[in-house]
């Protein structure tokens, strides 16, 4: 029993390793990536944001996204740390908590990203 329960803690040890790599390897700049090209597409930049709402997945990936875009982390928010990982419900979630706690102002442009099962992806800019 106990080389087992040592086996399976291995098969685990393993299997996280491999999803945090896919996560970095792959999530990480896929979601820059389409990040630039919306930012790009709609002709604004980053500075011109009011807030960016991005897949509550991980702290990791979205540390890593404001790294990366240069995003003040003041125009992030993150309830990962309240909720966990809401899936697609991430984003409406930390929306309205933007709206009810008045972090959001007419007019504001808002960056928002998600992804899901098999890379399935989905950015855009609101004019809220």
């Amino acid at each position: 029993a106990k080389a087992a329960r040592a086996m399976v803690g291995a098969v685990n040890d393993a299997v996280e390793a491999v999803i945090a790599r896919t996560a970095d390897d792959v999530l990480r700049p896929l979601l820059v990536l389409v990040c630039r090209e919306v930012l790009a597409a709609a002709r604004l930049t980053v500075d011109e944001l009011g807030l960016v709402v991005l897949h509550q997945a991980n702290t990791r990936i979205i540390d890593a996204a404001v790294e990366d875009l240069n995003l003040p982390r003041e125009k992030v928010l993150m309830q990962i740390e309240r909720y966990g990982n809401t899936s697609a419900g991430s984003i409406p979630l930390v929306l309205d908590e933007a709206n009810r706690t008045g972090r959001l102002r007419r007019g504001d442009h808002i960056l928002i990203s998600g992804f899901g099962a098999g890379l399935a992806w989905g950015t855009g800019v609101l004019r809220w």
